[in-house]
């Protein structure tokens, strides 16, 4: 399967994605080797997605962005809120990986909270997961985690504002599923387009908080007319 490479975007966005996908890497000295365990099949391993997660499978993978949203995401009722997940198992893992994208220049596809594994895991201790062995994290790899994480962060608040309407308390019934449908197919028509909205309200929740600051509703609900 092809890849998308960071030319074929301009300016600023292409700068964005690349920044975004050098953290994914950068300072690790973990690198997955295909292996059949079952960090990308088991459902009881979650994987949390963002809005630009998606945006990275469809345009990495070289697939529509609605039909990656209805093939490999599902809406679960996270802790207070909703959020998306990884369908498992996962489409793109066949042989290893298929939207890895190790190699520099290249776009990463794989979401965030894989680039985090098995360095760092939301629910679960990673390294008792992971079967790899001697997995080391370096100093300058812990400051490279802290920002994916607030990255990851971030995503998944746009998402959750963009998507459902509110944060961080929504409820999962038809209207949000409707809402959630509508808004992908409003980004499916180009995804290049997508992606300028996507990190464009990235951009302007960035601008709200300042360090240390945890996002409320009162702010983020200021990012609804981002496009």
């Amino acid at each position: 399967m092809g890849r998308l490479y960071v030319s074929r975007l301009e300016g600023g966005i292409r700068q964005t994605l690349q920044a975004r996908s050098a953290e994914f890497q950068r300072y690790s000295s973990f690198a997955c080797n295909g292996c059949k365990y079952t960090c990308c099949e088991k459902p009881d391993l979650s994987v949390p997605v963002s809005l630009v997660d998606v945006l990275m499978m469809a345009m990495v993978g070289e697939k529509p962005l609605n039909e990656v949203y209805r093939d490999n995401v599902r809406i679960q009722n996270g802790p207070g809120v909703l959020r998306l997940e990884l369908v498992k198992p996962c489409e793109f893992h066949s042989n290893g990986c298929s939207i890895y994208s190790a190699d520099e220049g290249y776009l990463v596809g794989r979401p965030i909270a894989c680039g985090l594994f098995p360095e760092y895991s939301e629910d679960q201790d990673p390294i008792n997961v992971c079967p790899s062995p001697n997995i080391e994290i370096q100093d300058e790899r812990f400051d490279v985690l802290a920002k994916l994480l607030l990255r990851h962060e971030l995503e998944k608040v746009l998402t959750s504002v963009l998507l459902f309407g509110s944060y961080p308390i929504c409820t999962l019934d038809t209207v949000t599923q409707e809402r959630a449908q509508a808004y992908i197919q409003y980004l499916e028509g180009q995804q290049e387009r997508a992606a300028v909205i996507l990190f464009k309200g990235l951009g302007k929740l960035e601008s709200l908080l300042g360090p240390e600051q945890t996002p409320d509703e009162g702010q983020v609900i200021k990012l609804q007319n981002i496009s």
